[in-house]
């Protein structure tokens, strides 16, 4: 059910916060764009993580789910702040990755903010070219 109301969230690009920490600790959870394609072999993962370098970011695998996070920091400034348009908070998203995909073939590249994971796809799911003999 929970898992639910945060693929709505992701789908209209809400925030929402973590519950589980109390009220003084909670950050915005701030779902990371994103655009997932095929592409010689390997499905290609693109995710806009701005204000985050490769040391913010944690990439996981456990069975089946990609789980991506990041923290982004929050500007401290003196004296009250009038305006911010600035999210500041925790990126997360979550992929559910089917048996195609090898979990020992997964590589990842950040620069300027974006994220690229490629995903290999295991050998007995990639197409292949059947030759017909003659009998």
């Amino acid at each position: 059910m929970k898992r639910d109301i945060q693929t709505r969230n992701t789908q209209r690009g809400e925030v929402a916060t973590r519950e589980n920490r109390p009220a003084e600790q909670r950050r915005p959870r701030i779902y990371p764009a994103y655009e997932v394609w095929e592409e010689k072999g390997s499905i290609h993962l693109r995710l806009e993580m701005p204000g985050l370098t490769r040391e913010d970011v944690d990439i996981t695998v456990e069975s089946n789910q990609l789980t991506i996070s990041g923290s982004r920091p929050d500007w401290s400034v003196e004296g009250r702040v009038l305006i911010r348009e600035r999210r500041v908070g925790d990126y997360y998203r979550v992929f559910t990755l089917d048996k195609t995909v090898d979990t020992d073939r997964i590589d990842a590249t950040m620069k300027d903010g974006i994220l690229e994971i490629v995903l290999g796809v295991a050998k007995e799911a990639q197409p292949r070219r059947i030759e017909i003999k003659t009998s």
